[in-house]
């Protein structure tokens, strides 16, 4: 098996710290390729090693690197919120290379909710399609920003441009109808993500629940429910007295 390929399967399988073990094992015999670099860099990224990312993409001979190393480790810098970082190498993206919606992606992760959307209408303006990822970015960042309001908009734009939701997306999506205290659009997205065979996660339900704070027993239901299916909360919620929990037992 080539090292990429063995490197790409550890990356998928979480093991960035072999992958990365790999690489440096790579380079003391061979001259890495943009792949080796790109595999190396998502590798870290996955690993939430952002200074490491950008350590390494700094390394990369110019002739060598390419936009997916970019990507790589403008999404490691993002998640790591070293935001300001990820917008410069964003603009490094949009000076050397042609943006892409994994860069925009990438960039949005994190970013203030004008910063996000600002993004978004350079991506409408370059005529560059929006995802899932995009909209699961852009609309994290209103929750962030308590924008809810507009955060709904951007979950009921995905329809129309015929995009699939994820658990992600619903989860934001509830957590913006939580801050907005709108249950009533809570409840409906939490019941619309099981319809379509979604299976909700402990965050799903912290978020629903969240937003039933004067709705008990419709609080309880869904305590029960997540309790059934053996899923633990993440935390108890804060809105939710212990007696309630008892009663959800």
């Amino acid at each position: 098996m080539s090292f990429n390929a063995c490197a790409k399967a550890l990356e998928r399988g979480s093991l960035w710290q072999l992958a990365v073990d790999l690489f440096e094992k790579l380079t003391e015999a061979l001259e890495p390729d943009a792949l080796s670099y790109g595999i190396a860099l998502s590798s870290l990224e996955r690993g939430h090693q952002w200074q490491l990312a950008l350590q390494l993409y700094s390394e990369i001979p110019p002739e060598v690197a390419d936009l997916v190393c970019l990507n790589s480790t403008i999404s490691a810098c993002s998640k790591g919120r070293a935001w300001h970082i990820a917008m410069t190498l964003f603009d490094v993206a949009s000076i050397q290379f042609e943006p892409d919606v994994v860069t925009y992606g990438a960039a949005i992760t994190g970013a203030s909710v004008s910063h996000a959307m600002k993004l978004l209408e350079e991506m409408t303006s370059r005529r560059i399609r929006r995802n899932t990822t995009v909209y699961n970015a852009s609309i994290a960042a209103c929750v962030a920003g308590s924008e809810w309001r507009l955060a709904l908009r951007l979950f009921r734009e995905m329809p129309l441009l015929k995009l699939l939701s994820d658990v992600y997306t619903y989860n934001s999506g509830m957590s913006a109808a939580s801050k907005g205290r709108a249950w009533e659009t809570a409840l409906q997205l939490f019941f619309d993500m099981t319809r379509r065979f979604l299976r909700p996660s402990a965050i799903s339900y912290n978020a629903a629940i969240g937003a039933l704070e004067l709705q008990w027993s419709k609080a309880v239901h869904l305590y029960a429910d997540m309790q059934n299916r053996s899923i633990q909360p993440v935390t108890r919620h804060r809105k939710m007295p212990r007696a309630i929990e008892k009663w959800a037992v």
